[in-house]
């Protein structure tokens, strides 16, 4: 398989920058995506729920794949302490 990925950072350094990064990253991922191509997209922070961070050709991730990938890498999560374990 033949897959090619493009890195579009964005950030959250300065909050007045945020909107206009967001809105661009949106812009371009559904750019590529109307070209053909399968898009993830990641943006941060979220408003309401986690998943509203990571986007495949537009949809949110599902819970339950949120669910696995944590259960997946709970022994690096763990030393961390986050809230969500």
């Amino acid at each position: 398989m033949n897959t090619s990925v493009i890195h579009i950072p964005t950030s959250f350094q300065f909050i007045l920058q945020e909107p206009t990064e967001r809105v661009r990253a949106h812009t371009l991922a559904a750019i590529l995506q109307a070209e053909g191509y399968k898009v993830g997209l990641y943006t941060s922070p979220h408003l309401v729920d986690f998943r509203e961070r990571i986007k495949v050709n537009g949809e949110m991730i599902s819970e339950q794949e949120v669910i696995d990938f944590v259960e997946q890498e709970r022994a690096f999560f763990e030393p961390l302490h986050p809230s969500f374990l």
